[in-house]
C-alpha cells in the first residue's frame, strides 16, 4: 500500500468480505479527511469461473475493467502479458525512432550505450514479474533490439550475432534468464 494506492484481493468465493473491507477503507479515509477518488477505483475480475460481482462504495458503482496499469505493468483479467508487451514495445519503438533520427551518424559503441540507456530499461522494467512466455511476445521484444543493432552499421551490416558482439549486447531472453537466476 502506498500513500495513494490500495489494492484489495480476495481468493474466497465470499464477496461480502471484500465489500466489508471496501467499506472499512472508505470509512477510514473519510475519518482522516483523505477522500477516495472513486472515479479512479476499478474492479478487475480474474478467472473464468469468477461470478463477477458488482461492488459499491458510498452507493457509487465501481467500474469494471479487463486490464489495469499498476506501477507501470499492465495486468489483465486473464493474466496474459501480451498487452503489456505491446505497450512496452510501442514505447521502446518511439524512443528508438528518436535516437536513430538524432544520432544517425553514431558509431556502434555509442549507439549501443544509447540503446542500453534509453531503450533497454523500457524492455526490461519489472520483467521478473511479467517475463513473456509466448513466442510472439519474445520475438516482438527481440525485434526491437534487432532493429537497434542495424542503424549504426547502415546497409552493409554484419549478421545479427556479429552485431551483438560488436555492440557488446546479448539477446534479451538471455538477460531475462540471467535475471531469473539472480532473483532465485
Amino acid at each position: 500500500m502506498f500513500a495513494d494506492d490500495i489494492k484489495l484481493y480476495s481468493s474466497s468465493a465470499n464477496y461480502r468480505d471484500l465489500e466489508r473491507d471496501l467499506r472499512a477503507i472508505y470509512d477510514w479515509t473519510y475519518d482522516w479527511l483523505l477522500p477516495l477518488n472513486l472515479d479512479k477505483c476499478k474492479v478487475l475480475h480474474r478467472g473464468n469461473n469468477n461470478p463477477k460481482h458488482v461492488y459499491f462504495v458510498d452507493n457509487l458503482l465501481l467500474s469494471c475493467t479487463d486490464s489495469h496499469v499498476d506501477l507501470g505493468v499492465v495486468v489483465t483479467s486473464n493474466l496474459s502479458w501480451t498487452e503489456h508487451v505491446q505497450r512496452v514495445a510501442s514505447k521502446a519503438n518511439k524512443i528508438l525512432f528518436l535516437l536513430t533520427k538524432t544520432f544517425s551518424k553514431a558509431s556502434p559503441l555509442v549507439f549501443s550505450k544509447l540503446f542500453k540507456t534509453y531503450v533497454r530499461p523500457l524492455l526490461e522494467f519489472a520483467n521478473g514479474v511479467w517475463s513473456p512466455i509466448l513466442q510472439k511476445d519474445i520475438l516482438g521484444l527481440e525485434s526491437i533490439q534487432r532493429r537497434a543493432t542495424r542503424f549504426p552499421f547502415g546497409i552493409n551490416r554484419p549478421p545479427y550475432c556479429e552485431r551483438h558482439r560488436l555492440m557488446h549486447l546479448c539477446p534479451l531472453s538471455d538477460r531475462r534468464k540471467r535475471g531469473d537466476l539472480i532473483i532465485t
